[in-house]
């Protein structure tokens, strides 16, 4: 049975544009990975993906008006007809590959997200590693230095100056790859330390820490109190005959972990820089770690020595920021 042309509604052809649009989705998948629409290749992909769904429009549209159909009309109507549903019949395959345009646009954005954000881990990884390798060819040379003054005339001195440098490197060595530790940890660390620095300095100084319990676990950065320690040890105790007090502090201020490290030594003079190279790598990873979260201080105290006031924001084992 024959349909009249007035009974043919261009609705109809919808069901078989969207089942059609669903069967070619996999060859427009791939046509879409040929040929992207990037600022490179956007003119040749605009002028094919055209024309293929103009060919396909006008396929659809003959399927339907000349086999589903089938009027009897005449060729040049049914042309008419198919060519005036071209724009209906390509909507479908038009939201298709704008769908899959819109998704594969997500998924390049996501990976270049994570792409850059990835080259920013291992560029700041270099940068704190860096920074890492300024601060401990320096002690080793200031210790290594004490033990050759002792070997001759105080072994048993010398001999516990060496265990002390092999329990701080092993510290070292052991957490050389975490750019945090726990309070706790650092501090334990910064004692090997001070065992060295009891026998190179005996009796010229006196060192005292406070540090509150309840930040015994927040994250500090790893060999951050050694090196400020150290320089006052070398603008300091070696500078000055009478004996020096050091005091270090660890302390929860509001939402942030504060480390106060003061001495009452001869201080800061006009000509000594505030920031040697030390002091410099120490700043820098601050930044690297806290961006503007963080703040560094050093002065000279109110009285005599110098006052470092470090602030950070206060984390948590296995808690990132």
């Amino acid at each position: 049975m024959r349909t009249s042309p007035g009974k043919a509604s261009p609705l109809g052809i919808m069901p078989l544009t969207w089942i059609w649009s669903a069967l070619l989705s996999p060859f427009f998948m791939y046509l879409n990975d040929q040929l992207p629409f990037n600022q490179k290749k956007w003119l040749p992909a605009v002028l094919i993906h055209t024309l293929l769904l103009a060919a396909f429009s006008y396929l659809i549209g003959w399927l339907y008006f000349s086999l589903y159909i089938q009027m009897d009309i005449e060729y040049a109507m049914r042309q008419r007809l198919i060519m005036g549903n071209v724009f209906v019949n390509s909507l479908p395959l038009f939201v298709l590959i704008a769908t899959i345009n819109a998704v594969r646009s997500y998924e390049t954005s996501r990976e270049r997200r994570l792409e850059a954000v990835q080259l920013e881990q291992q560029l700041t990884e270099a940068r704190l590693k860096a920074l890492n390798l300024q601060l401990q060819p320096h002690f080793l040379f200031n210790t290594m230095q004490g033990i050759s003054t002792l070997m001759y005339s105080d072994v048993k001195a010398a001999d516990d100056m060496v265990h002390g440098l092999s329990d701080f490197l092993r510290y070292v060595l052991e957490h050389g790859e975490r750019h945090e530790v726990s309070v706790n940890e650092e501090v334990e660390g910064l004692g090997h330390f001070m065992e060295i620095c009891q026998h190179r300095f005996m009796g010229r100084f006196v060192f005292k820490q406070a540090v509150e319990e309840e930040v015994l676990e927040a994250n500090i950065p790893f060999l951050l109190l050694q090196p400020l320690v150290e320089n006052i040890f070398k603008h300091g105790v070696e500078k000055y005959s009478a004996i020096i007090h050091i005091n270090l502090l660890i302390k929860k201020e509001e939402e942030n972990l504060l480390i106060r490290l003061e001495d009452d030594g001869p201080g800061l003079d006009k000509k000594q820089s505030k920031s040697g190279t030390g002091l410099r790598a120490i700043q820098q990873r601050l930044r690297i770690l806290y961006g503007d979260q963080q703040t560094f201080y050093i002065n000279n105290g109110q009285k005599s020595g110098v006052d470092i006031r470090i602030s950070i924001p206060i984390t948590f084992q296995n808690q990132s920021l």
